[in-house]
């Protein structure tokens, strides 16, 4: 009998390893993607898997991904192997490398599309095109990532609006937005584990947007319903960024304003990374021509 091997042994080593519930989902999506580019829709089974490590270093680079997303792409790898007890020496040499080259690539600033999209990003445009939206989720997404530091996705999907001052705060989730005070706090994030809860402060402008959002669509659940690969189209349809792209623009234009330590150690904490993270992926060159008439 030919054995197959079992995708819940693979989510049970993601879950003891305490990977919360969405980095395990992306942790299999990147898994399922290199198995199927490797395998096409055969069944895979477990003999095929232990011969498998070499194959998996030379489908990844022969990709034209780049070293980020082959890096992440073979981390995926690494940890299926680690579950299903699988050697991995072959695979850890080509992997360091990798990891060296993405380091480098991250150093090296964005490739040329990259630069080009994030050139073109304008906050202030963003600004003005919130009054012409009609649709209520584009209309405050817009708003949020015009007016406040980009955070991720994750962090503004499903999150409950409190409107009262009086609430009873052991039956909120984990994140929630205090509209009177015009607190928003994030408990559950991507980087929940290695930060404490964030508190940020909305501006004025949001928490009137939040108000609109509620009144049209009776829901004080943002973007309810509404999974991440949604959230993303409508952002790139609407806005023509990725939240990714938002951050390091938004992170470089504070850098250049030339914002203190105390800042910019704020900053990270809000957008949910380090420092080293900010400095490294996030600050890039700016296109200066940009904002003359000229260009405009």
């Amino acid at each position: 009998m030919v054995k197959q091997f079992s995708w819940e042994k693979i989510y049970k080593f993601l879950d003891d390893k305490g990977l919360s519930e969405s980095s395990q989902k992306t942790t299999i999506n990147q898994m399922r993607r290199i198995l199927k580019g490797m395998y096409g829709d055969e069944p895979i089974t477990m003999a095929e898997l232990k011969r498998s490590p070499n194959k998996a270093v030379e489908y990844i680079n022969d990709s034209d991904m780049n070293y980020t997303i082959k890096k992440n792409h073979m981390t995926a790898m690494f940890k299926l192997y680690q579950a299903l007890n699988i050697p991995t020496k072959s695979f850890e040499e080509k992997f360091k490398e990798i990891v060296e080259l993405a380091n480098a690539e991250r150093a090296g600033g964005l490739s040329e599309k990259q630069k080009e999209r994030f050139d073109k990003v304008d906050f202030k445009a963003l600004q003005e095109k919130v009054k012409e939206i009609d649709d209520p989720e584009v209309r405050l997404m817009t708003a949020i990532y015009s007016h406040m530091p980009p955070l991720r996705g994750n962090e503004w999907r499903g999150t409950k609006v409190i409107t009262t001052k009086k609430y009873v705060k052991s039956s909120l989730p984990d994140n929630y937005i205090l509209l009177p005070a015009k607190k928003m706090v994030i408990g559950q994030s991507k980087t929940s584990k290695h930060h404490e809860i964030k508190e940020i402060d909305l501006p004025q402008i949001v928490v009137d947007e939040i108000k609109k959002y509620i009144a049209a669509t009776k829901n004080d659940i943002l973007f309810d319903g509404m999974s991440a690969s949604v959230f993303t189209k409508r952002l790139m349809k609407h806005l023509g960024y990725s939240v990714q792209t938002l951050r390091k623009r938004y992170v470089s234009e504070q850098v250049s304003k030339g914002i203190s330590p105390e800042e910019r150690v704020k900053m990270a904490r809000i957008l949910g990374h380090t420092i080293a993270t900010n400095a490294l992926d996030y600050s890039k060159p700016q296109n200066i021509k940009e904002d003359t008439d000229e260009e405009n």
